[in-house]
């Protein structure tokens, strides 16, 4: 009787999990569709900024005589720390749109909050890794880099990157739906990683008294990671897997709690709305 149980069960957990990845790729087909087809301008303006970026740390490391260690060519060395925190920074702004995330899909009562949330962050995860795939393709048949040392390392460490920045977008959508003013701070606090995450600099770089704020960023780690990965002549003496493992599963656990508790408040608004309407009214028609 037992083991029926077992089976009955692990065949439903089966079938709702079969269930949720057809609901997940249907939307990531939705989303991408929306983000890219409808918005061909902004894909570009994404693009640019992330030149110009590149561009700007690259003249600033030029103009200061701050050239690269280890024999790490100036724009792919600067280019792997733009794409771990724009990844990371991009999929957090998709995963902290609580209030946008099921007005869309009203009409889908199978198609949850989270549903979108995820869609939409795995759509920016595979632009972004699209993106930096083609530029560090680039950089080799111009003769810019060495091909990757192991590429399979670069993208695994950017998909890691965005998996925290999903964790860390649910927390902070979390708190901006009970305090929006937060906002203001969530800018700051996304410049101050940015300075502190090494995108323009490695660890033989950071003066002394700077390092024990830096050592504690995972993002500082990711660059790390990403940048071992990416070129033979560097090997970071100090990025730790495990603190990294430690910050992404907890903001991960942390977010979908945290996701998972303010949905009914999404839902709520949404059902007020909806009974705040007229169904009489003639302006439609």
């Amino acid at each position: 009787m037992t083991i029926w149980a077992n089976e009955r069960h692990e065949g439903w957990f089966v079938a709702a999990a079969r269930n949720q990845i057809r609901t997940v790729i249907a939307l990531v087909g939705t989303e991408a569709s929306a983000r890219f087809a409808r918005k061909t301008f902004g894909v570009i303006e994404e693009i640019g900024g992330l030149a110009i970026m590149v561009a700007g740390l690259a003249a600033l490391r030029y103009f200061t005589g701050s050239r690269t260690h280890h024999g790490m060519p100036m724009v792919p060395f600067l280019t792997c720390g733009v794409f771990i925190f724009w990844t990371f920074k991009t999929t957090l702004s998709q995963a902290s749109s609580f209030a946008s995330a099921k007005s869309r899909y009203e009409f889908m009562p199978r198609v949850t909050q989270l549903d979108v949330l995820i869609a939409r962050s795995v759509v920016n995860t595979l632009f972004y890794l699209c993106l930096a795939m083609g530029a560090f393709t680039a950089f080799f048949f111009i003769g810019i880099s060495d091909w990757i040392e192991q590429p399979f390392v670069v993208i695994a460490v950017l998909v890691v990157a965005s998996v925290f920045g999903f964790g860390v977008g649910m927390v902070f959508g979390a708190i901006n739906t009970f305090a929006p003013f937060f906002r203001t701070v969530q800018h700051v606090l996304m410049r101050v990683l940015m300075f502190t995450s090494g995108v323009h600099f490695i660890w033989p770089e950071v003066p002394y008294m700077f390092r024990w704020i830096v050592i504690e960023n995972p993002l500082f780690h990711l660059c790390e990671f990403i940048r071992s990965g990416y070129f033979v002549a560097y090997e970071s003496p100090v990025a730790s897997s495990l603190y990294v493992g430690v910050w992404v599963v907890s903001t991960l656990a942390i977010g979908l709690m945290c996701e998972r508790l303010c949905r009914p408040f999404y839902e709520r608004d949404r059902r007020r709305a909806t009974e705040s309407e007229d169904p009489f009214a003639l302006d439609g028609l």
